[in-house]
């Protein structure tokens, strides 16, 4: 019985990171930063806000989502990230 529990819990886990890679690169727009200054300067601050449990992504995970978002838009980004998109 348990188990189901688990597989809801690690869904909703996983779209919450996806919303929340979603406000930190509206963030980042909003910034007119560059990748780099963004994550050094802004981004720390972000991350203790949105990722509570301490997990500090690279830069390299950083850039990755921002070229999906960007690439797909949001609406194709969740739908990539959740495994919906075909």
């Amino acid at each position: 019985m348990d188990t189901p529990n688990i597989k809801i819990t690690a869904q909703y886990q996983s779209f919450t990171a996806t919303i929340d890679w979603i406000e930190i690169y509206k963030r980042f727009e909003e910034s007119k930063l560059s990748c780099y200054s963004f994550y050094k300067s802004v981004f720390p601050s972000l991350i203790k806000e949105l990722f509570p449990s301490g997990y500090m992504p690279s830069l390299s995970t950083l850039r990755l989502h921002f070229r999906k978002i960007k690439k797909d838009g949001v609406d194709g980004y969740i739908q990539s990230s959740r495994g919906l998109a075909s």
